[in-house]
């Protein structure tokens, strides 16, 4: 596991986040897979065709979204029809325009295309939500299925708008905030102080200049403290990239979409999906912060870049309380355990361990989203600790080798016990 948060190989393509819980089931359904089944199974599940009422939302978005010359046929259709079209009507589009063409989602952008299958699985690999290689489903993959109702999972195969997998319930919001700091961090905390000190409406590409010099302070951080060769391998496609944004950009007419634009927008547009980003158009790519955004990105971008650590232990579900606005009351002891428990319950593997990151992460999502009850990891870090010690045969703790706690495993419900 890399100290550098950064995100491998960010690719435009993968801008809404919902893909990722189908990418996750069929993950799940196997203990092995391929970048190939993935790719091309989550291409073809979200381009087949489904035929759906016609509703002003869906003739707006395929006359804005549906343009190129595959949609002639589709084109005529709509211009037969008109906007002020009367009586029922369906439409046959893909299973995945269906979906973002619903007005309820912040951003309506990021559909499939076929020719992009191999770039989709990266952001999972890179997230750690699955395996590199095996493409097998991790711990921290299980914990987000834990979060999505099986709804959301068969919405892929069969229409079903009240179970639009694009829009985020609380919980899927609060994993996938925590997920994107954790792995991307060490740009997201440069990045969205700069885009706060414009405060107005910025677009991806005055946001994707700014990435180069981000870039190169990166790598002059940790230049001297790397020692892994995925790490070096790592700072050296950061300056590649910045090179590459900057050549384009010293161009005298810079058109079309490049390194810049697919290094930027996934550093945007999932923080529509997790409503801390505004788009006054949801088919363009122009933002201002929201309410919710402006506070919550105030908060993280206040500590120093070396404290992200510290920030994802110690504040995160506060600054998320105050951001988005859950009423909350403090839990501690019995009731954290008990709360603990139920999440390690949900993720152990068959031996009976868990991530102790996992665990508390869990735990902490489902009792501020579904309870509006408040603790931070690092209270239930300590409260875990405190049962091993009065506990120590139902409570056991795995250390790697730098000393950390990483793994827990209850032998017995540790509640019996106070």
């Amino acid at each position: 596991m890399s100290f550098i948060r950064v995100l491998e190989h960010p690719s435009r393509c993968m801008q809404r986040l919902g893909y990722i819980k189908y990418v996750l089931s069929r993950g799940a359904a196997t203990s092995t897979s391929s970048l190939e089944k993935l790719g091309h199974g989550l291409v073809e599940t979200s381009r087949r065709k489904v035929s759906v009422p016609l509703t002003p939302a869906l003739y707006t978005y395929a006359k804005r979204r549906l343009t190129d010359r595959t949609y002639a046929s589709l084109k005529q259709e709509l211009a037969r029809l008109g906007p002020d079209f009367a009586g029922e009507q369906a439409l046959r589009v893909e299973i995945q325009d269906a979906y973002l063409a619903d007005p309820a989602l912040p951003s309506q952008t990021g559909k499939l295309v076929n020719a992009d299958w191999r770039k989709y699985p990266n952001l999972l690999t890179a997230s750690e939500l699955l395996r590199e290689g095996t493409y097998s489903l991790m711990v921290m993959g299980q914990t987000l299925l834990r979060l999505t109702p099986e709804e959301e999972i068969e919405a892929f195969r069969d229409y079903a708008p009240q179970a639009n997998p694009f829009c985020l319930n609380d919980p899927q919001r609060l994993l996938f905030l925590y997920l994107l700091l954790d792995k991307d961090g060490d740009v997201l905390h440069p990045l969205y102080r700069a885009l706060l000190e414009e405060d107005g409406v910025f677009n991806d590409r005055g946001a994707g200049d700014l990435l180069p010099a981000i870039f190169r302070d990166i790598e002059k951080r940790y230049r001297g403290r790397t020692r892994s060769g995925d790490d070096i391998q790592r700072l050296q496609q950061l300056r590649d990239t910045a090179d590459t944004i900057e050549r384009w950009a010293s161009r005298q007419r810079y058109t079309g979409k490049g390194a810049r634009e697919e290094t930027i927008t996934p550093r945007l547009e999932p923080f529509s999906d997790l409503g801390l980003l505004d788009k006054e158009d949801p088919f363009g790519y122009y933002y201002t912060f929201s309410e919710a955004g402006r506070v919550f990105w105030s908060t993280f971008c206040e500590i120093e870049a070396e404290d992200i650590e510290t920030f994802l232990n110690e504040r995160f579900f506060q600054a998320a309380v105050e951001a988005y606005g859950y009423p909350t009351v403090t839990v501690e002891g019995r009731e954290l355990l008990s709360r603990l428990y139920a999440a390690y319950n949900g993720i152990k593997s068959p031996l009976g361990y868990a991530p102790i990151r996992e665990v508390n992460l869990l735990a902490g999502v489902r009792a501020l989203a579904e309870e509006g009850l408040y603790f931070e990891l690092a209270d239930a870090l300590a409260l875990l600790k405190e049962v091993q010690r009065a506990q120590p045969r139902d409570v056991r703790f795995n250390i790697d080798r730098m000393g950390r706690l990483t793994y827990v495993k209850f032998e017995a419900s540790p509640l019996e016990g106070r």
